[in-house]
């Protein structure tokens, strides 16, 4: 009995030992429930280009992921472009709507008027700027106080500052800069036919993709040779009437405000109906 006894008393301190180890080696918490770690400021800091005039407004986190996921973006996901948006509204709103935990919305970089960068999310983790998860994931995003429809909202400042960011982030994520990489919201498709409606056309007709892809190094070129049945247009911002077509179906389309297009309409040949390429 004695031996019983022993046999049992050692069975149970193996037990305690076991537990204890599991103790230690327990699954830690995601990172996306935590708070801010408190080298944020001094990460986010870093995480601007020289020669730029930053700051650092992180956004609000709540438990669950919202208003981002902290992420060690390229080495456990990788990026492959930058998503360029305008706020559709004030510096104000848009820093008070990235502080607002049931709106579960921000952004890597906000630029406003005057240049200035504000850092909200570090490029390296997940902001949550567009519908489309895969796009959050893979893409930097970065807005720009402004409308879509008023090209006097987007300054030459907030070009500069614009065009010198994206030449960071290429260079820092090895990016392959391209018309194909460097995109707008409105290239950002929705995740189902249904959600298709509620796409968003930002940065809009006032955005000068030519030239801002010229100055970030990645210049829009013909893609294939002269009997290729592949079409590269490139439409330098010219002048035409624009509209605006909202929903699906797109036939209640409106004059838009503005008369500074990012697209072209092509004539087909034999009187075929018009085709409109974006």
């Amino acid at each position: 009995m004695r031996n019983g006894f022993r046999n049992i008393s050692r069975l149970c301190v193996m037990v305690v030992t076991l537990l204890m180890s599991a103790s230690v080696y327990a699954l830690p918490v995601p990172a996306a429930s935590t708070p801010p770690s408190t080298d944020f400021n001094h990460r986010a800091q870093a995480d601007c280009p020289p020669g730029v005039r930053c700051k650092v407004v992180p956004a609000a986190l709540k438990d669950g992921g919202c208003n981002y996921s902290t992420a060690n973006r390229p080495a456990d996901l990788p990026i492959y472009g930058i998503n360029e948006h305008t706020t559709e509204g004030t510096l104000d709103a848009a820093l008070a709507e990235a502080q607002d935990t049931n709106n579960c919305v921000s952004w890597n970089y906000l630029i406003g008027q005057d240049g200035t960068v504000y850092v909200s999310v570090p490029s390296s983790s997940l902001a949550y700027d567009v519908g489309n998860w895969w796009f959050n994931t893979h893409y930097v995003q970065v807005e720009h106080v402004g409308f879509a429809e008023d090209c006097s909202t987007l300054t030459p400042a907030e070009r500069t500052a614009s065009v010198r960011l994206d030449r960071y982030l290429i260079g820092r994520f090895h990016i392959k800069a391209s018309s194909e990489t460097i995109i707008g919201h409105d290239s950002v498709p929705a995740v189902s036919d249904a959600s298709m409606a509620a796409r968003h056309w930002d940065p809009g007709v006032c955005w000068p993709w030519v030239q801002y892809l010229n100055e970030i190094g990645a210049p829009i070129v013909p893609t294939a040779g002269p009997h290729a049945n592949v079409v590269t247009i490139r439409t330098d911002n010219s002048h035409e009437p624009t509209l605006n077509c909202p929903g699906l179906t797109f036939t209640n389309c409106t004059d838009a405000a503005q008369d500074i297009t990012n697209f072209v309409s092509l004539n087909t040949p034999k009187g075929n109906p018009p085709v409109l390429l974006v």
